[in-house]
């Protein structure tokens, strides 16, 4: 965990040193954000799996508590950081280019910090032993079970209608809407705010009235929303579209896990966490360059048209391959090395 924050962090104080007027800049910061993004799954698998089996059958309500941290992280960092860049541009005279490498820098001390903290105070949990896990084996039972096939589907499609949303957001605030970068800032930070207290009631939700359901609704609900985004301009009803995406796209991928850690033995949780945040990471990459020629092509508006899109995809196919309660195979049934 320490180790994958610490990555992340140098990876992206690296970023700031990066020149932009040279032709192979690009790329460069093509693989420190592939290396961020690799670093960010360190912590996945074993949080979310040790979560989920210690919780059983409020394992919805863990997880999702366990998500408000991340949601609130992005509402203060969405805020500070516009409000922070705004200062060095307004009131420091700082150039555009100049004000978001220093304004990166400062804020990372923020990570570095937890980074040291966790390598210092959290003690190693050791995991299962017993027969060793041939992964080859893993990945061949997970793509020959149809509700695993159905569950990565669903959250591929989620997490790329997420992924538009967040990258592009901004652009719209900035170039569409013409906002300076406090009011960028405190729009994007609207947008997750509400996803920071429905987080645990959306995972509570999942474990009374089923994962299908609330995956069905907050699906559905998000895609109306997207929609909505192009209907506004500045003002409350955009703040209040904002925060109620926010409300549904941020506190599913909690009930996504949940999901996955039901239909599957529960000594593979870590393994399993790891393997749909690996595919569905991989799926992913495709939607900034997706929602980048949409907005090239035609104009970023109709960005939030694909996000509508695929999340009414997304719900689409967890309402028809869902199963509407999983039932959990028996410990080592798929996995493990002959």
């Amino acid at each position: 965990l320490a180790s994958g924050i610490a990555t992340s962090v140098v990876a992206y104080l690296l970023m700031t040193l990066v020149p932009m007027k040279q032709v192979n800049s690009y790329l460069l910061l093509l693989i420190l954000v592939g290396i961020t993004g690799v670093s960010s799954g360190l912590w996945h698998a074993p949080a979310m799996s040790l979560l989920a089996e210690i919780f059983g059958k409020r394992k919805g309500f863990a997880l999702g508590v366990h998500h408000v941290g991340p949601s609130f992280g992005e509402f203060l960092g969405a805020a500070i950081s516009g409000a922070f860049l705004g200062f060095l541009m307004k009131t420091m005279a700082l150039s555009a280019d100049a004000a978001w490498r220093l304004d990166l820098a400062i804020l990372l001390s923020f990570p570095a910090v937890a980074a040291l903290s966790i390598f210092l105070l959290v003690p190693n949990v050791a995991g299962h032993e017993g027969t060793p896990i041939n992964l080859g084996n893993i990945a061949r039972a997970m793509l020959v079970n149809p509700k695993m096939l159905a569950l990565m589907s669903v959250e591929s499609l989620r997490s790329m209608s997420h992924m538009m949303f967040q990258g592009f957001l901004p652009l719209y605030l900035a170039d569409t809407l013409d906002m300076d970068p406090p009011q960028v800032g405190l729009y994007v930070a609207v947008s997750t705010v509400l996803g920071v207290v429905a987080s645990p009631l959306i995972g509570a939700a999942s474990d009374r009235f089923g994962r299908k359901t609330v995956l069905a609704i907050g699906l559905g609900s998000a895609g109306v929303f997207a929609l909505a985004i192009t209907a506004f301009g500045p003002g409350l009803a955009l703040l209040a579209v904002l925060a109620l995406i926010g409300c549904f796209f941020y506190p599913l991928r909690p009930v996504v896990f949940a999901t996955a850690a039901e239909i599957t033995p529960p000594d593979m949780g870590g393994t399993t966490v790891g393997f749909v945040f690996g595919v569905n990471q991989a799926v992913a990459a495709f939607a900034l360059p997706l929602a980048g020629f949409v907005a090239d092509r035609f104009h970023i508006t109709y960005v939030f048209y694909v996000v509508a899109a695929f999340t009414f995809a997304s719900t689409i196919l967890a309402v028809v391959t869902l199963p509407g309660r999983a039932l959990r195979p028996a410990p080592g049934a798929v996995g493990r090395a002959r």
